[in-house]
């Protein structure tokens, strides 16, 4: 008779062979700057890594779908993370992103009138 590995030991195979996989890509990796290394406070800060009052982008920045620095952003590099991350529909990244400069920091968007909303995602 034939014995079939069980359930629980595949689980744990495929389990391992994901966690292994994802360890190699370490792209997406969380990172959260703390301290005198950040600062949402609007330019100029000298703080090496910015930060927004938007915490939708603020995650994109921490796992490297944006800059993780949060600076030299553009209007396509935010609607292409909130597109591939959020699954957003291309349309509404459009929208959410035309009024955006051509070249910005995450600390821009806590200036008062910079772009606000009262939508979240």
């Amino acid at each position: 008779m034939m014995s079939r590995p069980c359930c629980c030991t595949h689980n744990v195979q495929a389990a391992a062979q994901a966690s292994n996989a994802a360890a190699e890509h370490h792209h997406h990796h969380y990172f959260r700057p703390s301290g005198v290394d950040v600062s949402g406070f609007p330019p100029p800060n000298s703080a090496p890594n910015h930060r927004s009052p938007c915490p939708a982008l603020n995650s994109l920045a921490n796992h490297g779908y944006l800059p993780r620095d949060g600076k030299e952003l553009t209007p396509q590099l935010i609607r292409d993370a909130i597109m591939d991350v959020f699954n957003v529909d291309e349309g509404l990244a459009e929208r959410l992103t035309r009024p955006l400069p051509p070249q910005l920091t995450l600390a821009d968007l806590s200036v008062h009138g910079f772009i606000e909303h009262d939508a979240s995602l």
